[in-house]
């Protein structure tokens, strides 16, 4: 399960955008993952709108993106 720390350069971007950078997946996709708790903010579930701070944790669990082909 990947995990990124959220530093300063990053902090106050959306949860949903940081996601779709940095897996480049479409952002349905990850806001049906968001909603579906296989991508959390510091061990709880989040909304794609949730304005990243330092120090967050986000994980994204491992999931078969050919399985949410859009």
């Amino acid at each position: 399960m990947p995990a990124y720390l959220i530093n300063e350069e990053l902090a106050g971007n959306r949860l949903d955008k940081f996601v779709c950078e940095k897996l480049e997946i479409s952002r349905n996709l990850c806001k049906k993952w968001i909603e579906e708790g296989y991508i959390t903010v510091n061990n709880k579930t989040s909304k794609g709108s949730y304005t990243l701070k330092l120090n967050d944790n986000v994980c994204i669990e491992e999931v078969e993106v050919e399985e949410y082909q859009i």
